[in-house]
């Protein structure tokens, strides 16, 4: 059987990505530098934070790998949603950090552009709304393809949904208006998906800023130490023999 030629580009994509990501980030342990910048001289205390993000990180390298390689059976749509989820539950666990140490949200607007597109795509996928209850088969193409250019063509007879779309409907609150922009639609509908090896550089890029944020600011430091580190930590587990008595 010829495979469809928008899940063969996804291959492609995704076997970039995987590359990008374990060379940028999992490779790197880029992770558990958090733990390295909150270990102590001695790496006798443990901060919580990179075990955590690595715990999403891990997963996240595994499952490029395994769409890189052809393994999962996954469609090409199917493929980008379970990436978006897995970048919208790292976001979720950094956001989380950003508001222990109240980073300003203009701030991660300018430096994790990345994230806050693929909670969008996340979205989509998860609470499609309308889309879901009114498109009949929705085509999807990637950006930056040629079916793609023919898509956004003024003539092309189709409604298009891609990112200034989804920015519109499928940010964090309801916007009024979804149905009607499918009304004579309904089955003439191409989803533009991004570019997941474009995507997936931003992304290593957003991780980056991140960790300096976390490791570097003396400020955003001391907080996140009083509140996610233990002093001494090892020396508070106990020995096997005790584990045996226990």
């Amino acid at each position: 059987m010829t495979e469809n030629p928008v899940d063969a580009h996804a291959t492609a994509l995704f076997a970039a990505a995987s590359k990008t990501f374990d060379e940028k980030v999992q490779g790197q342990q880029m992770m558990c530098r958090i733990y390295e910048a909150y270990s102590g001289p001695d790496e006798a205390n443990h901060n919580c934070l990179g075990c955590n993000l690595d715990a999403i990180t891990a997963p996240i390298s595994k499952f490029l790998r395994a769409t890189a390689a052809g393994h999962t059976g996954f469609s090409a749509e199917e493929s980008l949603s379970i990436f978006a989820f897995l970048i919208n539950t790292l976001w979720e666990r950094m956001t989380d950090v950003l508001d222990v140490v109240t980073v300003p949200e203009g701030y991660r607007k300018r430096h994790y552009d990345a994230m806050y597109r693929m909670r969008r795509w996340a979205n989509f996928f998860k609470h499609p709304k309308e889309f879901g209850w009114l498109v009949h088969h929705p085509q999807y193409q990637f950006e930056g393809t040629t079916e793609a250019g023919k898509a956004l063509a003024k003539d092309s007879g189709f409604r298009v949904i891609e990112d200034d779309f989804l920015k519109k409907y499928y940010s964090a609150e309801r916007v009024k208006g979804l149905a009607k922009e499918f009304n004579g639609y309904e089955s003439k509908v191409i989803v533009l998906m991004p570019d997941v090896a474009a995507v997936t550089e931003r992304i290593c890029a957003c991780l980056v800023n991140f960790v300096e944020v976390v490791t570097k600011n003396p400020v955003y430091y001391e907080i996140l130490n009083d509140r996610a580190t233990i002093a001494n930590y090892f020396d508070s587990l106990p020995d096997e023999e005790d584990a045996k008595d226990a």
